[in-house]
């Protein structure tokens, strides 16, 4: 079995790649593999001639290490996050580093993001879920917290909606002020396009923006009514009513140690595939609308009856940037509840980010809090 390893990144988002190198080996030892391919697709700073340095040394110059450096893929401050640009130049790193591990001959593919370390038995786990019932599954995931700390990726979706909703609406607790935002919204909406017909009005550069202002307008509600908090815990309402939730600790609650369960959907942080779903993985078509790992997942890998496992077992920890100040990174820890009623259940603790660079100085500023906005200030000092 010959394994192969890929990290995507630009040199913004290469503050944990050492580290990460230090855990795949880490997970390499324990897993018994010597000669690893690792591919590191990434821009053409001179920085990430040292990321491949550390692997040739970490492996004693075993592991076949590949550097494709490109000049387009560099950090731009017209480039934002999700954004379309952005997703594209990702899904173009992503099958460069794809293809090329397949050139090279790999039974097994790892894609991991830059920010993402995994457990010393992370690869163990993988290999052992891809073999489980003469191979059952055709992708595992170690699964990460979101960025920003929220909840673990992995869980139930559909081509119609990849995500579902961790809580239905009517289960949600909506203001008042906000469910007349939303009834207006949808009139405008219908009486607009109602109008247009009656009036045989062709659409034009003007109709077209309106309509879509209308309907990002929706959208905008609509995922304000999402952010509201549910009228009970998920428990509660599992106990009422069964209904596939779209994140993972929502999909199993209390799910932990031990524990290898189907999903829908996965990231590409941390996610191992057979040769056979590796080469599903082609990105054509896709025009950065939504994430790059979820066309996969729904436009390759669900229309050819690919079952997808996440290992929450083994979870693995995420790098993220605070959300309140960019210069500022929260080492996200994953573990088990070590006691009481609810042991092996899944954790995250945010801890200051240390990768323990030789370069690395104490820093008093650098505590693992999340750093408050103004408007988040404000909303606690209301309450």
């Amino acid at each position: 079995m010959k394994l192969g390893v890929y990290v995507a990144s630009t040199l913004k988002h290469s503050y944990a790649l050492k580290a990460q190198a230090r855990a795949i080996h880490s997970a390499c030892v324990y897993a018994g593999i010597k000669k690893p391919v690792v591919v590191i697709v990434c821009g053409s700073d001179d920085f990430f001639d040292e990321v491949g340095l550390e692997y040739e040394e970490l492996f004693n110059g075993k592991a076949k290490v590949i550097l494709i450096k490109k000049e387009e893929f560099f950090d731009c401050k017209k480039r934002k996050n999700y954004k379309n640009e952005v997703q594209l130049m990702i899904a173009q790193m992503r099958s460069i580093g794809t293809k090329k591990l397949l050139s090279e001959g790999c039974d097994r593919i790892l894609s991991m993001d830059s920010d993402v370390l995994p457990k010393h038995n992370s690869i163990q786990c993988m290999l052992d879920t891809l073999n489980f019932d003469k191979g059952y599954y055709g992708v595992a995931q170690c699964p990460y917290p979101s960025q920003g700390g929220g909840a673990f990726l992995g869980g139930r979706g559909t081509p119609q909606r990849h995500i579902l909703q961790n809580f239905e609406k009517k289960k949600r607790k909506i203001p008042k002020k906000l469910k007349e935002e939303e009834k207006k919204a949808k009139k405008d909406l219908e009486l607009f396009i109602k109008n247009l017909e009656k009036n045989n009005v062709k659409v034009n550069e003007k109709t077209d923006k309106e309509i879509k202002d209308k309907h990002e307008n929706l959208a905008r509600i609509e995922k304000e009514i999402d952010s509201c908090p549910p009228k009970n815990n998920v428990f509660a309402l599992n106990g009422k009513k069964w209904i596939r939730r779209g994140w993972f600790d929502y999909a199993y609650p209390a799910i932990g140690k031990g524990s290898v369960v189907p999903v829908d959907w996965v990231g590409f942080g941390c996610t191992m595939m057979t040769r056979e779903t590796a080469s599903m993985c082609d990105f054509s078509g896709y025009d950065g609308s939504g994430t790059e790992d979820l066309y996969i997942v729904f436009r390759r890998w669900y229309i050819n009856n690919v079952n997808i496992a996440n290992i929450a077992h083994c979870p693995s920890d995420h790098i993220v940037r605070d959300r309140s100040d960019n210069q500022k990174y929260i080492h996200v820890m994953t573990y088990h509840e070590d006691s009481g009623e609810c042991v092996g259940h899944l954790r995250q603790s945010n801890l200051p980010w240390y990768g323990q660079d030789l370069s690395e100085t104490f820093d008093p500023s650098n505590n693992g809090i999340h750093t408050k906005s103004e408007e988040e200030e404000e909303e606690e000092e209301d309450e």
